[in-house]
């Protein structure tokens, strides 16, 4: 691996540390949630009735984390599980009234983070971030769904 390489892989790393941290500290101490919890609540605002399946999907994540995270969301109240009329055997998760109080907080911290990372870019460099974290976000979506069919043919 080259040197540059390294140092992408790591400044990735660190912002999404800073980034995390960021996010819980507030949200922990204010509502009991941590970014994946958090993660599933933006999903779920804009795909009201997902599967587990999809959320897991989604949020890059296996599907007993996302069990775990929808047990934490519905003892809080966020979210509601209704059985599937078409599929008995599975649930669409819905937001609450309180999940939906809940996502407006996130999105106005996600916003304050953004304006903090706004503050040391210029217009043009955050249009290219943005196209190069697209670029980059792209290509190991493509890389995972490589995986994932090589390893259904495996089986």
């Amino acid at each position: 691996m080259h040197k540059i390489e390294k140092e992408i892989t790591r400044e990735i790393a660190r912002v999404h540390r800073y980034f995390s941290g960021y996010v819980e500290k507030y949200l922990l101490k204010q509502y009991q949630l941590n970014i994946s919890q958090a993660k599933a609540i933006l999903y779920l605002h804009n795909h009201s009735g997902a599967s587990q399946d999809q959320i897991s999907e989604e949020m890059v994540m296996d599907k007993s984390a996302v069990a775990r995270i929808g047990k934490h969301l519905e003892k809080q109240n966020y979210i509601e599980r209704k059985q599937n009329q078409i599929d008995k055997r599975a649930y669409q998760i819905y937001l609450t009234k309180e999940g939906r109080e809940i996502y407006n907080v996130i999105v106005k911290l996600l916003r304050e983070w953004d304006d903090i990372v706004r503050e040391c870019l210029s217009e043009e460099e955050e249009r290219e971030l943005y196209v190069l974290l697209e670029k980059v976000a792209s290509k190991l979506k493509e890389k995972r769904e490589e995986k994932k069919k090589k390893t259904i043919k495996e089986a």
